[in-house]
């Protein structure tokens, strides 16, 4: 809106009408908060790998966790993620050694958070 209005002030017969038609609110998480570290360093520990963190393009329920609960969230899963394309793999499989990993990163958070 920045850029549109400086266009019209440089030029009056530019005429642009703007409407937004659906917006929803992001669910993003500090990456320094509680949440976020005690997950990071979970992932670490079971994984033995540093975790990635992303932004996804597209909205989730967890939008609602902040909005409406006044809460954090964070979205953890199994498997190899694209860092380039931000999306799991065309496949959409996981082994179930990732599945059990996750689990456990999922668990230890949530009892560190919960026992803390």
């Amino acid at each position: 809106m920045a850029a549109i209005r400086q266009l019209q002030g440089s030029d009056k017969d530019l005429v642009v009408e703007v409407e937004t038609v659906h917006a929803v609110e992001p669910a993003a998480l500090d990456p320094n908060s509680r949440l976020a570290t005690v997950l990071a360093a979970n992932v670490r520990k079971v994984r033995g790998a540093e975790p990635r963190s992303a932004v996804h393009t597209y909205y989730t329920e967890f939008r609602f966790f902040p909005q409406h609960w006044n809460s954090q969230t964070a979205n953890y899963s199994p498997g190899p993620y694209d860092e380039v394309g931000g999306s799991r793999s065309a496949t959409e499989e996981v082994s179930v050694a990732d599945v059990v990993s996750a689990a456990k990163v999922l668990t230890l958070t949530a009892q560190e958070l919960l026992t803390s």
